[in-house]
């Protein structure tokens, strides 16, 4: 019975303490999720081929982090994209007429970025790194 009285004590004592002193909930955080997409032109200006322009897409997810009493916050994204373009050829070694062909570009890019608070809350600089895979 002792061990019982003693173990309920400890319970309540854990419960207090830990309610009472383990975060205090007086700072604001803001984390966020940005969703985004476009839809794209694509054209390559050169001298060596005739181009026609083509459409595209690109869409893309990014994840904000705040981090609390510090003087910058994070951010992570990803973002697709796919163009087409058609180069002024011939289809086969064959064929004698020319034709546009066409190819199509599909890329992504994984960005970490470094938001600076200069007013928290309000403005930031942002410093990033890109890794872009084709």
């Amino acid at each position: 019975m002792k061990f019982k009285q003693s173990f309920l004590l400890v319970a309540i004592c854990m419960c207090f303490v830990t309610k009472s002193f383990s975060q205090r909930g007086n700072y604001r955080i803001s984390n966020g999720i940005g969703i985004f997409g476009g839809v794209t032109k694509f054209d390559v200006s050169t001298n060596n081929f005739i181009t026609k322009q083509g459409d595209g897409f690109l869409g893309g997810l990014l994840a904000t982090v705040d981090i609390p009493h510090r003087w910058y916050n994070m951010s992570f994204g990803m973002q697709l994209s796919e163009s087409t373009i058609g180069i002024l050829g011939r289809p086969n070694s064959s064929s004698t007429s020319d034709e546009f062909i066409d190819y199509k570009m599909f890329a992504a890019q994984v960005a970490l970025l470094g938001h600076i608070k200069v007013i928290p809350y309000h403005f930031t600089i942002d410093v990033s790194t890109y890794v872009t895979i084709q």
